[in-house]
């Protein structure tokens, strides 16, 4: 009688294992959410949660990386970049999709080393981004590496964070 039982609980065990192993090949592998695509949400800013859009070049956080809140557009150079950065540096980037092309003058941020420059709701550089297939970011004195970004969901992306700039109680939080 031990022997049967010992070799009922052996059989379960296995099935039990194979079952896993089974789910495990089934089942599709957890992955972050990729950011080669432009999307909108709440992100927790120094002032609390802010509407905010990005896009990256090759769809992990560690790459160069755009990002819009209200008034402000962040150019993260991401982490391959081999340049120095020095606080207070200003450069000047070239944003060209298609045929059509805006420059903008960018400060670099001391707190985590991304260029910033402020936009207004109908900045140019806002038209471009809207529309098209890719943006190409160049700094124009050739010290950064050139990137491209997708423009995949840019327009619904941009209109999301523009339509809570300045939502009730004058903050920037959205009404998400």
């Amino acid at each position: 009688m031990k022997a049967i039982v010992f070799l009922n609980v052996r059989w379960a065990a296995c099935a039990l294992l194979a079952a896993a192993a089974l789910i495990a090949v089934a089942s599709p592998v957890y992955a972050a959410p990729s950011c080669k695509t432009w999307a909108a949400s709440k992100v927790e800013d120094e002032g609390g949660p802010a509407m905010t859009a990005t896009v990256c070049t090759d769809g992990t956080y560690a790459s160069p990386t755009l990002t819009l809140q209200c008034g402000y557009l962040r150019y993260d150079l991401g982490e391959k970049v081999n340049a120095t950065l020095q606080e207070g540096i200003s450069a000047e980037f070239e944003f060209t999709s298609g045929t059509d092309a805006v420059s903008r003058k960018f400060q670099l941020e001391a707190m985590d080393y991304n260029f910033a420059a402020e936009l207004e709701k109908d900045d140019p550089l806002l038209t471009l981004l809207r529309h098209g297939q890719s943006v190409s970011v160049a700094d124009k004195a050739g010290k950064y590496p050139v990137n491209t970004f997708s423009l995949k969901g840019s327009g619904a992306a941009i209109d999301k964070v523009m339509a809570s700039c300045g939502a009730s109680s004058g903050d920037d939080s959205g009404g998400d």
